[in-house]
């Protein structure tokens, strides 16, 4: 698998390498909930690395980096990716499942004015704070029926996500704090798996 890694590209945007055993453990659950060869939707799909053991039958992905849109595309010929900001996208798709290891952390004020527009526009309680919850809930919109993510830890206890927990509370198929996940860089991840039935 072709992997883009500009680390001074990835480190503006908060990007980091998923460990394979992370991306194993990622595939076995999702076959486990979703069965073999789902679609899959990624609203922060990088080169495609977080789908390498899931053996998807189609992927729609947007990312941010045009490099990495292009590894993608060598990796996933048959697959689609916009290459834009998540928070731009507009796409309607009715996948399996949602796959996503977005940027963590991400300040709502730091994001272009469009940007923040359009979270608005779908999320208008949201004025400031971190947008892992907008992540995980514009991305939700992708699926039918699943969403497995891996999260910053504070998604739990953070004020930022507060409405975050009330809106998915009833949701959560299974919560896991992982350590070790990625390789350059020691955080703990949260392993979060949503069932929108």
């Amino acid at each position: 698998m072709k992997e883009f890694n500009n680390r001074e590209i990835a480190k503006k945007h908060a990007e980091y390498i998923t460990g394979k055993e992370l991306r194993r453990y990622l595939a076995e659950k999702v076959k486990g909930y979703v069965g073999d060869s789902p679609t899959v939707f990624d609203g922060a799909v990088g080169s495609g690395q977080l789908e390498e053991f899931v053996n998807p039958a189609h992927v729609i992905g947007v990312e941010i980096q045009k490099g990495a849109c292009r590894a993608f595309k060598e990796n996933y010929p048959n697959s689609t990716v916009e290459n834009m900001s998540f928070f731009n996208y507009k796409g309607d798709v009715n996948a399996d499942c949602v796959i996503m290891n977005y940027p963590f952390s991400l300040k709502f004020k730091e994001l272009r004015e469009e940007e923040q527009t359009n979270i608005q526009s779908s999320f208008p309680w949201k004025k400031s704070g971190v947008v892992d919850d907008i992540f995980i809930l514009k991305s939700l919109e992708q699926t039918k029926g699943y969403g497995f993510y891996i999260c910053f830890p504070g998604i739990r206890y953070r004020k930022a996500e507060k409405k975050l927990r009330e809106l998915l509370s009833g949701c959560i198929a299974e919560h896991n704090v992982i350590r070790n996940a990625f390789e350059d860089t020691g955080i703990d991840v949260l392993f979060l798996i949503i069932d929108k039935e």
